[in-house]
C-alpha cells in the first residue's frame, strides 16, 4: 500500500512539473517487481521395495500315515534385504499348525499344501498396498509297508541231519 502511495506521489509531482514547463518531460516508471519465492527443496524418496518371489518348500514328498513334515517358506524382496514374514499355512488334509508343521491323517491320497503371505516390507512406501503371495506343495500319503513276518521252523531232514530254517508268510515251502 505504501507503495501505491509513493507512486501517487511521484506521479503528482510528475504533473506540477510539467505544468510549470520544466526542461523535459518525466516519465514515470514503475517500480520492479519482487524476486519470485525460492523453490521448495527436494526430498528424495525411498526406494520402492516389491516382492520379487514368495516359495515354499519342500514342494513334493511322501509320507506315512501319522508323519510329520515341516514346511519353510521364504520370501526374496527387490532390495535383497531379508525380512520377517507372517505366513497363514492351511492344507487339504491332516493336521496343519501355524508354523508350517503338517501332520499327515489316516486317510492316503494326496495333500494340497497351501501358504499364503501378506509379504510387506514395512519400511518401503509399497507397504500401504501390500504384496499378497501365495505358494503351495503336493503330498501324497501312502500306505506303509506290509508287515513281514518271520516265523522259525524246525525241520529234521530224512537222513538224519537237523537245523533251523526261517520262513517269510508268504513265500510257499
Amino acid at each position: 500500500m505504501n507503495a501505491l502511495k509513493s507512486f501517487a506521489s511521484l506521479a503528482s509531482l510528475a504533473l506540477a512539473l510539467a505544468a510549470c514547463g520544466g526542461p523535459e518531460p518525466i516519465t514515470l516508471v514503475e517500480p520492479p517487481a519482487p524476486p519470485p519465492a525460492p523453490a521448495p527443496p527436494v526430498v528424495p524418496t525411498a526406494p520402492v521395495v516389491t516382492l520379487a518371489a514368495f516359495t515354499i518348500s519342500p514342494h513334493a514328498d511322501t509320507l506315512l500315515p501319522g508323519d510329520t513334515l515341516r514346511f519353510v517358506a521364504k520370501a526374496t524382496f527387490s532390495d535383497s534385504v531379508p525380512r520377517p514374514l507372517k505366513v497363514t499355512w492351511t492344507a487339504t488334509g491332516g493336521t496343519m499348525d501355524s508354523t508350517g508343521l503338517l501332520t499327515a491323517g489316516t486317510a492316503l491320497g494326496k495333500i494340497m499344501v497351501m501358504a499364503a503371505c501378506a509379504c510387506t516390507p514395512a519400511d518401503s512406501a509399497a507397504a500401504a498396498a501390500g504384496s499378497a503371495a501365495t505358494d503351495s506343495a503336493r503330498i501324497d500319503v501312502v500306505a506303509p509297508p506290509p508287515v513281514v513276518e518271520q516265523v522259525p521252523l524246525r525241520l529234521h531232514r530224512m537222513d538224519g541231519g537237523s537245523g533251523d530254517v526261517v520262513v517269510s508268510n508268504g513265500i510257499p515251502l
